[in-house]
């Protein structure tokens, strides 16, 4: 009982101590075997995984080339036929199948362009014929049928409007020429019965307003012609030397006549006009100074002498004429 108690003392270990150290042996060696088998592989005439996988592989397709090579070179031994020989057969068997169809289309259902343009123009011309034999079959019309109804509903339509023109909004063309003339002849009465109405005067109204402008515009130009007249008759008088005249006498005594009396040339301004009746309105006839009209002379005016223009609707001017000037126009 102390030895199984106490095994040690006696250089003994129970069963189970035995076991224990049995199992941890083998598991330590295990793993160290295990760690130099796979670190020298070699060693125990093995390889790793990838080795052998990279062998397969290279193997593999080293199998593949070649393979690829010997068919390559010798296909028919593989029961195989090369491209060039597979293209050229059905190349072959394409012209034969076109030679044999184009040889001999009806046996295929078909027809050539020749036999198709004669069997369409035999055709045509069969509907052609039936239909202008028979146009009504067809819903159609021959043109000169078509002319004549046409022109037989026109000649019922002219008829129809001719005979009742009210009917269709119309009027004979002789209604229409009395209407119009009769709506003229309105017109004109209606213009001449109130012309005022119309913006218009009466010929016998125009005249007679004319003629009243006429007489006012007469009895102011003369009362103003007058007045003029008086006023320029008594200035030149008391200084006719200042218009560039000469007393009465002296005029008389070398044969001479006033300037102003009637047409006259101006050397500035060209022709003009005026009388004893006018004076002092000169008319101007614009000759040199491009602006024809009536002139008015400013009484006392000399150097220079003034004249209202009424065409300008200003006063414009005359230079003093030289002592030749003045003999020129006295002697004209």
């Amino acid at each position: 009982m102390e030895v199984a108690a106490t095994p040690g003392s006696y250089g003994l270990m129970s069963i189970a101590d035995h076991n224990s150290s049995v199992l941890t042996v083998t598991n330590e060696a295990r793993v160290a075997g295990r760690a130099e088998v796979v670190a020298t592989p070699d060693s125990y005439g093995l390889m790793s995984l990838a080795d052998h996988n990279a062998s397969v592989l290279a193997a593999t397709n080293a199998g593949k080339v070649a393979g690829r090579e010997e068919v390559a070179n010798a296909p028919r031994a593989f029961g195989l036929h090369p491209a060039s020989d597979l293209n050229a057969s059905v190349s072959g068997a394409l012209q034969q199948g076109i030679e044999g169809v184009l040889a001999n289309p009806n046996v295929y259902g078909l027809f050539s362009g020749a036999d198709l343009n004669t069997s369409k123009a035999s055709s045509g011309l069969a509907g052609i014929t039936a239909v202008t034999s028979s146009p009504g079959g067809y819903g159609l019309l021959r043109i000169s049928e078509a002319n004549a109804s046409v022109a037989a509903a026109k000649t019922a339509g002219n008829l129809e409007v001719v005979e009742n023109p009210a009917a269709f909004g119309l009027g004979q063309l002789s209604d229409f020429n009395s209407s119009v003339s009769q709506a003229r002849e309105n017109g004109i009465y209606a213009v001449k019965q109130s012309p005022k109405g119309f913006g218009l005067l009466s010929h016998s109204d125009l005249n007679a307003t004319v003629a009243a402008m006429d007489n006012v515009h007469q009895q102011e130009l003369t009362r103003v012609a007058d007045q003029a007249k008086a006023d320029a008759i008594a200035s030149v008088k008391a200084n006719p030397a200042e218009h560039g005249l000469a007393p009465v006498e002296i005029m008389q005594s070398i044969g001479a006549t006033p300037h102003t009396q009637d047409w006259y040339y101006q050397p500035e301004w060209g022709w003009m006009w005026t009388n004893e009746n006018t004076f002092p309105y000169v008319y101007s006839s614009s000759i040199v100074r491009g602006k024809s009209g009536w002139l008015y002379f400013r009484e006392g005016s000399a150097s220079p002498i003034y004249f209202y223009s009424y065409a300008e609707q200003a006063w414009i001017t005359l230079k003093k004429p030289t002592e030749e000037e003045i003999l020129n126009s006295i002697f004209d």
